[in-house]
């Protein structure tokens, strides 16, 4: 499940995050932390692919893909004892620390996956200025997603995140 080879459209890309959630979301296996929160984005994200609200909806699609993408070769890289890249050999060892919280496992890689890989597949999908309305519109999806996340990481891991997304998306933190 986690090789990224056939991930070339939407739909592919959000059955592979489905199926990996299914498979991880155990409240002793913090391998499915960001899978979970994956999943829930992709949910929301899918209907509007099709909905009128982007000026370039196969852009947000290949977006949604090539993000997908990213995550998967390093998944299978590290499930598979390869190297993945440094950011998420980083965050996916935190899936292995049963001391740590699972908030700190999925922040470790929420934050690879915002920080690094979200700019690489902006670029590997050839992302200009003209897409800077749809960029904002994709990224709704993210906050959008936020109560279920909490919810759903609270439901398999016992942990309540509320007070870390409120203030990580409404600048409270900052």
């Amino acid at each position: 499940l986690t090789d990224p080879a056939g991930i070339d459209t939407f739909d592919a890309a959000r059955t592979r995050i489905a199926e990996l959630r299914d498979l991880l979301t155990r409240s002793d296996d913090y391998r499915g932390t960001f899978v979970l929160a994956f999943d829930e984005i992709l949910e929301l994200t899918g209907p509007t692919l099709d909905s009128g609200i982007y000026d370039d909806p196969e852009w947000a699609s290949a977006l949604a893909v090539e993000v997908v993408r990213l995550y998967l070769a390093n998944l299978h890289e590290y499930v598979t004892g390869g190297s993945p890249a440094p950011h998420w050999a980083d965050a996916l060892a935190l899936t292995e620390q049963c001391d740590r919280s699972p908030g700190r496992v999925l922040l470790g890689q929420i934050f690879a996956h915002l920080v690094v890989d979200f700019p690489y597949a902006l670029e590997n999908i050839g992302t200009n200025a003209g897409h800077t309305r749809d960029f904002y519109t994709f990224g709704t999806a993210l906050v959008d997603a936020t109560p279920t996340i909490v919810g759903d990481v609270k439901r398999t891991y016992g942990v309540d995140l509320h007070p870390l997304f409120t203030a990580l998306f409404l600048g409270d933190l900052i």
